[in-house]
């Protein structure tokens, strides 16, 4: 189990600002937050072949003081420094930062009559909402998800090979990994890896 409080003071933000026919991004200064939070973590040893692992985390970061320089998408800004908007998120939560997260894993370990092993195992990971900017932009919010890795690991008896084939993301789960916003009314987010699946060869020396 683990508990944390933390408070970070001078943080930054990004300006873009049109100069000479290109944009510049300048680093300007940005605020304060505090984040606290809970994580407790479990593995079990069921039974001899059955091997279970869990995490729960608890997170609560907001920004105490802090404001970025509005962009075109902006509902407005809040404040005006030397003519420029600026939207305060005193008190906002932070990007990234869903209220929890749950991760539970379970690995099976079956014999095989030449002595060697295969261990089929099943990953579930859950995330509760969260926005992926610092400006709560209507498609810069995640949803909360749920995603499974699959994987079936085959390892020899008298020798340090080992074959793992595994499936990520099998429930083809669509998440927002990135958004970033430009100058100009331009804006850009990145989405993670659709299923993907493979076969990884190991040798333990």
């Amino acid at each position: 189990f683990a508990y944390y409080d933390n408070s970070y003071e001078g943080l930054s933000t990004t300006r873009f600002v049109e100069q000479g026919g290109t944009i510049l991004a300048q680093s300007v200064p940005g605020g304060s937050m505090s984040s606290s939070g809970f994580e407790a973590e479990m593995q079990w040893a069921a039974t001899d072949s059955f091997f279970l692992t869990a995490g729960f985390a608890m997170d609560d970061s907001s920004f105490d003081d802090f404001a970025v320089p509005e962009s075109r998408f902006a509902e407005g800004g809040d404040i005006e420094v030397e003519g420029s908007r600026f939207y305060v998120l005193n008190g906002q939560k932070t990007r990234f930062a869903p209220d929890f997260t749950l991760t539970l894993d379970a690995e099976w370990t079956v014999g095989l009559e030449n002595g060697s092993t295969l261990r089929p195992g099943i990953l579930m990971y859950h995330s509760d909402d969260y926005k992926t900017h610092n400006v709560p932009y209507f498609f810069a919010m995640q949803d909360s998800y749920t995603t499974f890795d699959a994987r079936l690991i085959w390892e020899s008896a008298d020798s340090p090979l080992s074959i793992q084939a595994y499936v990520k993301n099998l429930n083809e789960e669509d998440i927002i990994t990135e958004t970033t916003v430009f100058s100009g009314n331009r804006a850009m987010v990145d989405y993670n890896a659709p299923r993907t699946y493979g076969v990884r060869v190991g040798w333990n020396f």
